[in-house]
């Protein structure tokens, strides 16, 4: 029970000590749920018992006294009926060479069902995984006719064993004939058609519905949409569906909170978003983030169905500003760099799950390095270079997502025929999962991420603020630029003599996999187990003439980490507060001679804390 629960924490100043007859049939049809995937297939819920109780109480106030207390005694009636498990689970013919015929694998449905109790949820996951393989991806192909799946449950009331059997519906599908939205009120009814894939006329389809609502609360503008929000009225006479959805909206403007830990230091920072200011469906965005270390302020306008088609346009213009102080080191490479530019990306939706990307970007850095050297009769200790790069760069990318699962490449080239001064080839890559438990708890799921990112320059000098200086963004417990390796930097001293020391030379290939077990608990909090593992390598063929002297037992060195992660999502703003700690495992632990004088210690912290906002995948 959720919605009447007096005897959790401050249940009267949240509402939950008081009866009412829609929070009971709330709770009524979670305690119904619970019994039918537990075994209870024949559970029955009756209607409450409300009944006056008065009983004394003695307070500690001030003084102890005797109080009579009146409140209401609920009494819910339940009938559990008998125990069910599953003898068999088997698929039909017909629905296995339905989904041969679509290129599709049939379910796999693991022996060690049969035993198990009965489940109304297991069989409906069940169910709505083979419907997945029978209907078409594109919900407006009408090549192939639209296949239903069913589920049929037989039970011997002897043994108590049920038998299911999927099977293709003999029913011919219920159509659509009015999807209607109720709640709106800034928002156009056209806004979100455009987001549901599911059109009138159309079969009834489930899962058309469930990634067009999905799309819906992913912009930010309408609380999650639950079941209870969605009405289906069925006409069995005319094999037709109305489909009613009640939808709140959060707002047209929005703020949310970003940042974290980078890889030029933490950072904390705000974004703010207004949509449909011009009453052209666009989106206003502006964003200011900064530490210590950076500074990044953004302006943008993105406008979605630009010429009425599935693409979106944006525009940003966007600065820049970089100052790494790197912890390991105190001796430098110190350097600034200011980056002001504008960027035109162009996204395209080709289907439910899959979009293409294209951007184009101009841009301008200013970088000043810090050269040190010995002191002089003039004074001079050190000295400023300023360079100045402009950049044109054309970068395209695919994402597939489907929710539980992400695969997405990018690629970007600069300079050549583009122009500019920076001549840099990029790419990445990311796949990500997330698998529920089938063990311990369907609420539980594991996540897995593997990624890379690379950069090289094919003519010229690359850039040192081009590289990666990565830290627990990639693997959590790292400092920024550790997961590289180190480059030898040496400096005059008043004596004349010359010191040396190291410091992060940044990567250009980084490559890391990440896996998580993550528990759901109380109150939108998380709690997941980690491992990270990743290395970094800075490969100078890739960096020009410029080479710095790497320390080579520290170029590729393998890192890795495990710990604890706790989340909140923060309420209103929505964004998940991320703090872990992490124990190195695998980390980098040796001493390194410089000279004959000075020896260097190249070592990770062996735990560490750490904190983000957002998700790390």
């Amino acid at each position: 029970m959720r919605s009447i629960t007096p005897w959790k924490p401050f249940a009267s100043l949240r509402g939950k000590d008081a009866y009412t007859r829609g929070a009971f049939e709330e709770d009524r049809q979670r305690i119904l749920s619970y019994y039918q995937d537990h075994g209870y297939p024949e559970a029955r819920i009756g209607s409450p018992q409300v009944a006056r109780l008065s009983e004394p109480s003695w307070p500690w106030l001030l003084w102890p006294h005797e109080v009579t207390r009146n409140g209401l005694s609920l009494t819910i009636p339940v009938e559990a009926g008998p125990f069910y498990r599953f003898e068999s689970i088997r698929s039909s013919r017909a629905l296995r060479q339905a989904v041969a015929e679509r290129g599709g694998k049939p379910v796999e449905i693991p022996e060690a069902w049969e035993g198990r109790p009965y489940s109304v949820r297991a069989i409906e996951n069940l169910r709505r995984s083979w419907l997945t393989r029978v209907q078409p991806q594109n919900p407006k192909d009408d090549s192939a006719p639209f296949r239903a799946v069913e589920a049929r449950p037989a039970f011997d009331p002897d043994k108590h064993t049920a038998s299911v059997t999927m099977d293709l519906s003999d029913s011919p599908p219920y159509l659509v004939q009015r999807i209607e939205f109720k709640g709106l009120h800034k928002f156009s009814d056209r806004y979100l058609r455009r987001r549901i894939p599911l059109r009138e006329g159309q079969p009834v389809n489930d899962r058309a519905l469930e990634v067009g609502l999905a799309r819906l609360a992913r912009t930010g503008y309408f609380k999650p949409i639950r079941k209870e929000n969605i009405r289906v009225q069925m006409n069995d006479a005319t094999r037709t569906a109305n489909i009613t959805i009640r939808v709140e909206e959060i707002g047209q403007q929005r703020a949310s909170l970003i940042g974290g830990n980078g890889q030029f230091g933490s950072t904390l920072g705000i974004a703010y978003t207004v949509f449909d200011l011009l009453n052209r469906e666009e989106i206003l965005s502006a964003r200011l983030e900064g530490g210590p270390e950076s500074l990044q302020i953004m302006l943008g306008l993105a406008k979605e169905g630009i010429f009425g088609t599935r693409a979106s346009l944006a525009f940003s213009v966007f600065n820049n500003v970089l100052r790494p102080r790197f912890a390991t080191s105190a001796q430098g490479p110190f350097f600034t760099s200011h980056n002001v530019g504008i960027g035109i990306p162009w996204t395209y939706t080709a289907s439910n799950t899959d979009s293409i990307d294209v951007s184009y970007t101009v841009s301008r850095a200013t970088s000043d390095y810090k050269i040190l050297f010995p002191p002089t009769s003039t004074g001079v200790t050190s000295s400023n270079i300023q360079t100045r790069i402009s950049s044109r760069t054309l970068s395209a990318g695919w994402t597939h997502d489907t929710g539980n699962e992400r695969l997405a490449f990018s690629s970007s080239v600069s300079g050549g025929i583009l122009g500019g001064g920076e001549n840099i080839l990029r790419s990445s890559g990311e796949y990500g999962r997330i698998v529920r438990d089938p063990i311990f708890s369907q609420g539980n799921a594991w996540a897995f991420r593997t990624t890379f990112s690379g950069a090289g320059s094919y003519r010229g000098e690359m850039p040192f603020y081009s590289r990666f200086f990565s830290g627990d963004e990639i693997v959590r417990g790292l400092r920024p630029g550790e997961l590289g390796p180190f480059a030898l930097t040496s400096k005059a001293v008043n004596s004349g003599a010359t010191t040396y020391s190291a410091a992060p030379a940044g990567g250009n290939l980084i490559a890391a996999a990440n896996a998580e077990y993550r528990i759901p608990l109380v109150a939108g909090t998380q709690a997941a187990g980690f491992f990270d593992v990743g290395s970094g390598w800075l490969l100078p063929n890739w960096l020009g003439p410029a080479r710095p002297l790497l320390l080579s037992s520290t170029n590729g060195v393998l890192h890795g980490s495990a710990g604890i992660e706790l989340r909140w999502t923060i309420p209103g703003v929505q964004v998940p507060f991320r703090a872990y700690y992490a124990l190195n495992v695998l980390r980098l632990d040796r001493s390194i001679r410089l000279s004959d004088k000075s020896i260097f210690f190249a070592r990770n912290r062996f735990s560490a804390f750490g904190w983000g906002l957002g998700s790390l995948f």
